[in-house]
């Protein structure tokens, strides 16, 4: 008669767990679009609902495609440039034109971060995709406004807050 117990401490893995479970809300409330591509096959691991939306896709639309079929023909020279500069050097960052499922096309920020693993072998590539159609009107509107502004026949003189001149355009350039 009697009982035989068997005690074992699972608090590690409980925080273990906890830790993964953090991680994978982090990844999947981030507002940036955030995936996972496979190095070999450049194809779609993983992605989050943020960079589902930026196409107007589904995730399961995504997974297992090809990460160039995401962006617009004319760029994918410089994807596979920014993905082989990740691989060599671990990080890359450029711009580049993506594909929505409509047809549609808008200007992305691309950051990628090649994993490798103890062995030297990559593991998977991390990008971040985040549209900024906004960033580049405002900049078109900017370059607009600095030509107009250098072409106008008046003078205008840019001055910083202690009066020094820091520039000016060709009407002033003429006149001075």
């Amino acid at each position: 008669k009697g009982f035989f117990a068997l005690v074992q401490d699972i608090s590690e893995r409980k925080r273990e767990e906890e830790e993964l479970r953090q991680w994978a809300d982090a990844f999947e409330h981030c507002a940036h679009g955030i995936a996972l591509v496979d190095p070999d096959s450049n194809r779609m691991a993983i992605c989050n609902s943020a960079f589902a939306l930026l196409y107007k896709m589904r995730i399961e639309d995504i997974v297992g495609s090809s990460i160039l079929s995401l962006y617009a023909p004319s760029d994918h020279s410089k994807v596979r440039h920014g993905f082989a500069r990740a691989d060599q050097i671990g990080h890359a960052q450029f711009e580049a034109y993506m594909n929505r499922k409509d047809g549609s096309t808008f200007p992305a920020q691309m950051d990628v971060v090649s994993v490798r693993g103890d062995d030297g072998e990559s593991l998977y590539r991390v990008v971040t995709a985040q549209d900024i159609t906004k960033r580049k009107e405002a900049e078109q509107a900017i370059a607009q406004q600095a030509d107009i502004i250098q072409y106008i026949n008046d003078a205008v003189i840019v001055a910083d807050e202690n009066l020094v001149i820091t520039g000016w355009n060709s009407a002033a350039e003429r006149m001075y």
